[in-house]
């Protein structure tokens, strides 16, 4: 289940997009969803299916990881939001 109010809900996919066009395709990293209690979830995983999930923290119950089902994004470049996110990380 996911805490609705945590500062996270809602932001997987943005921000595993985000780490993904900076880093995670350097890294090796594929973007992951599965749909769990009807809601989509994204995360990253590692060659060796070590997860990456930026977050975690928004569940109240451990994520059913093994659920998911590796792609590509819903887009090949950045979206706006991930780019927002991308010019803020590469700032600091």
């Amino acid at each position: 289940m996911t805490n609705k109010k945590h500062p996270l809900a809602g932001l997987c996919y943005v921000l595993s997009e985000a780490f993904y066009h900076l880093h995670g395709k350097r890294l090796g990293l594929v973007p992951v969803r599965a749909r769990h209690y009807g809601i989509c979830h994204w995360w990253l995983r590692t060659r060796t299916g070590r997860i990456v999930d930026f977050t975690a923290g928004q569940f109240t119950k451990p994520y059913p990881y093994h659920k998911g089902r590796g792609g590509g994004f819903l887009t090949k470049r950045p979206s706006r939001r991930a780019l927002a996110i991308m010019v803020l990380v590469r700032t600091y």
